[in-house]
């Protein structure tokens, strides 16, 4: 299934309402148009504000915020089935798997660039990789970080 994805007035349209939310936990009423925006000290309080006025205008920032478009998006961003976040972190952060496929990616697109690469085991231990017509060689435990060493190599000549 694909989901369209937000753009910049889609998300605009989401913290319009949680700025008309935020006034209201505040006790603020949210439609109240100071004369000069600047002015923090100009405000009304919710409980002077006409409430069907406060009700109709939430029920307009709600319908333009699809909230429940907004959450299916960041569900699928969130969800362990689609491998995008990382669900060990704390933080918001790419899956481990991601960041491999990123990098596998640049691997694949180096090793496209240059032509020819040979991977071989030195003595049973590191993998190496070699450029050999460019005179660069890679070493690492595993092919990956052999190869990850002669695209350094690479960018320093």
């Amino acid at each position: 299934m694909n989901i369209a994805r937000p753009n910049k007035e889609d998300l605009d349209a989401v913290w319009e309402l949680v700025a008309f939310l935020n006034k209201i936990e505040q006790g603020l009423n949210p439609i109240y148009q100071p004369a000069d925006p600047e002015d923090e000290d100009d405000f009304e309080y919710l409980s002077d504000a006409p409430a069907d006025e406060v009700l109709e205008a939430l029920e307009s920032k709600s319908a333009n915020a699809g909230l429940p478009w907004i959450m299916t998006v960041l569900d699928t961003l969130l969800s362990s089935n689609n491998d995008i976040v990382d669900q060990e972190s704390s933080v918001l952060d790419f899956s481990p798997k991601f960041k491999q496929a990123v990098k596998d990616t640049e691997r694949l697109d180096f090793l496209m660039e240059v032509g020819l690469a040979e991977f071989s085991k030195e003595n049973g231990e590191k993998a190496c990789c070699s450029l050999t017509e460019y005179g660069i060689r890679g070493y690492g435990s595993n092919y990956r970080e052999a190869l990850d060493d002669v695209m350094k190599e690479w960018k320093e000549m």
